[in-house]
């Protein structure tokens, strides 16, 4: 158990078989129905699949025979799930994880899951995200002050929620942080400038450039340990905030921040992630847009919701739902309203759903917002694929629609495209 927490995965597996034998010598039923279930955890962590189904079978066979033994079905069906859990098996691991946290809402069968270190944090994650028994299992978590896994779900019982996108927002075990006095406005930009510049390991020096500009050296190192201080009180534990080495670092382990969680995602998805696309509440923090500090990551973050959301729409689209598909080009442009890919699928969808004078409003509405903004027309491949249009339209019968761009000298004639003027500035 200590190879395994200290991350020797092999070695715990190891020693896990070495232990068998040894339980086996010593004739107890009890001691050979527990260990079992111990052994069975660490090898399945070890991915030694075949060396862990033997043990569980065996501890259910005397759990099953003997009635004293009934307070560790719930632990049982928590390594069962965890055995399908390593076979990959998901809805095997969702029907034995409802049934192992429906038996310790019974007695005192909860506790006898403590003993399961390497399964707890993964799933009760996934029991969370399932929405199964999570009163329960946040009760669990709190009570043996599990430490959150990778990308761990939203509802684990974070002490500390930052939420940056779209809005600032801090939550302390659920509760909107709220003042005695005034607003705490530097404690609060300390706050933001750590996680702009990383959430962890961000230099002193960096933050005292960001916050203390005009202040002497010693001066900003000292209003920075101070400050840190009061973040700390104000988060409500000393353990949020770690200050050493010359370095600030927000305690992930204790605190979830949306626009980490959103990156994360994005990063270790193959494809357009809804989830962490939903994470994506607006601008990275909004209120701050005149701090220099604050620049970069709002680009980077809007550059990256911008990629995921046009590859998810796309894919939508193409997988025939359109609605779905619509919806994200909508959203994407409420995001970045001169990214023409969303206006033409949004053009695209439109049509396809047999609403072009909306498809072509889209259009005028997108050639006005680049003449404004940058001065320049649309792109050729827009331009196109509104000739394209206009020319479908006029061979089904219809009227092209108003349209601002088509004098009536040069309203297409059926099955004739009319060639828009291209401007360019330079």
């Amino acid at each position: 158990r200590r190879a395994q927490f200290r991350g020797r995965r092999e070695e715990a597996a190891d020693l896990a078989e070495r232990a068998g034998p040894v339980t086996l010598r010593i004739g107890s039923r009890y001691q050979e129905m527990l260990f079992g279930l111990l052994e069975a955890e660490l090898l399945l962590d070890a991915r030694r699949i075949d060396k862990a189904r033997p043990l569980i079978a065996r501890s259910r066979e005397l759990i099953e025979q003997a009635g004293i033994f009934d307070c560790w079905r719930a632990a049982l069906s928590f390594v069962e799930a965890w055995l399908a859990f390593a076979e990959g098996n998901e809805s095997l691991v969702i029907e034995r994880l409802r049934k192992s946290l429906s038996l310790a809402r019974d007695g005192r069968r909860k506790y006898y899951l403590r003993h399961f270190e390497c399964a707890m944090p993964r799933l009760f994650s996934l029991a969370l995200e399932q929405g199964i028994e999570v009163d329960l299992v946040q009760d669990i978590v709190q009570m043996f002050r599990l430490k959150p896994p990778k990308y761990a779900s939203e509802r684990w019982p974070w002490p500390v929620r930052i939420l940056t996108l779209g809005r600032f927002e801090v939550l302390i075990s659920g509760e909107k942080l709220e003042y005695s006095r005034k607003v705490p406005r530097k404690t609060l930009l300390l706050l933001k400038a750590i996680v702009a510049l990383g959430g962890r390991y961000v230099s002193e020096q960096a933050l005292c450039d960001a916050l203390w500009g005009d202040e002497e050296g010693d001066a900003a190192r000292n209003a920075l340990s101070i400050t840190v201080l009061r973040l700390r009180k104000l988060l409500g534990s000393n353990e949020t905030v770690l200050h050493h080495g010359g370095k600030v670092s927000l305690n992930l382990d204790l605190c979830w921040v949306d626009a980490r969680v959103f990156e994360a995602r994005l990063a270790n998805t193959e494809s357009a992630d809804r989830k962490a696309l939903s994470l994506y509440g607006g601008t990275f923090l909004p209120e701050d847009e005149g701090e220099s500090w604050s620049v970069a990551p709002r680009e980077r973050l809007r550059g990256k919701f911008i990629h995921a959301l046009s590859a998810q729409a796309a894919t939508l689209e193409s997988e025939g739902d359109v609605s779905a598909a619509l919806q994200d080009y909508l959203r994407g442009i409420e995001a970045d309203p001169i990214v023409e890919s969303f206006h033409q699928g949004l053009m695209r969808c439109y049509e396809k759903l047999g609403k072009r004078s909306e498809a072509f409003s889209v259009y005028r509405r997108l050639k006005h917002t680049l003449s404004v903004l940058l001065g320049v027309p649309p792109s050729d491949v827009t331009q196109k694929l509104f000739q394209d249009m206009l020319q479908r339209q006029s061979e089904a019968g219809g009227s092209p629609g108003p349209d601002d761009e088509l004098t009536s000298a040069s309203k297409p004639k059926r099955g004739v495209v009319a060639r828009l003027p291209v401007r360019r500035s330079r």
